[in-house]
């Protein structure tokens, strides 16, 4: 299914319910993240060897690389924190394929590839998060996360992106309303830190809000951002 029909098809529920920017104003972003559709599966490794050998990427996890089916031992939900081969290895192609920043002494390590922050070109703060593995208050990510935000140097990077695979904002019927439970724990967050952008990807469509909290106009709000429809096999 090509995008155009995808996007008639998931014609906004709420059209009204939070505003989104002016489509024909499309806001052009550096490609910090490539959103792949079963990377294993529709785009093997070994065609794609050439180009991640030479262009950086920085990735973000999504449900399609977590491993499973065929008797593998994939088992990841909001209540599961160990992650290692070969009693529980969802994430392994992927944490062995692509390595986030920080993972050069122990590149294939799944847990040290759930989460991570950089800098990019000495400007741009990004925040990479995980909403398909514990996320509550007291769980690893949220207080690492916490941490994050609450150390940012914005004379250093005076911009700040945070990058999680499901869009928290978004007006299709598809995966409506999925991140009402990690909103509710990082909005206000978000908000404190002064976040620029979300970036998300899921549902297979482009778009783009106003500056939101609490799903109301609000300049302080970070712009949320779904670009789900970047390798998106439907077309």
């Amino acid at each position: 299914m090509s995008t155009q029909r995808h996007n008639l098809r998931n014609t906004p529920r709420h059209p009204s319910f939070f505003p989104l920017a002016n489509q024909s104003n499309t806001l052009v972003l550096l490609k910090v993240a490539i959103l792949l559709n079963h990377f294993l599966t529709h785009f093997p490794i070994y065609r794609s060897e050439s180009l991640f050998g030479n262009v950086p990427v920085l990735n973000c996890i999504g449900n399609h690389e977590a491993d499973g089916g065929g008797g593998v031992p994939a088992d990841y939900n909001t209540s599961t924190f160990n992650f290692s081969f070969p009693s529980n290895y969802p994430f392994q192609a992927y944490a062995s394929r692509f390595p986030v920043p920080g993972t050069y002494n122990n590149f294939g390590d799944i847990t040290s590839s759930l989460y991570y922050s950089t800098v990019i070109g000495g400007v741009v703060k990004l925040i990479v998060m995980n909403n398909y593995i514990p996320f509550f208050p007291g769980s690893p990510q949220h207080l690492w996360a916490k941490n994050e935000l609450e150390h940012i140097d914005r004379d250093a990077t005076p911009w700040v992106f945070v990058m999680v695979h499901s869009s928290i904002y978004h007006t299709y019927f598809s995966h409506y309303k999925e991140m009402e439970c990690f909103r509710s724990n990082y909005e206000d967050m978000f908000y404190e830190a002064g976040v620029d952008f979300v970036l998300s990807g899921h549902v297979h469509a482009y778009e783009r809000t106003h500056p939101m909290y609490k799903y109301k106009l609000d300049t302080c709000g970070p712009v949320y951002l779904s670009i789900g429809d970047g390798g998106n096999i439907e077309g």
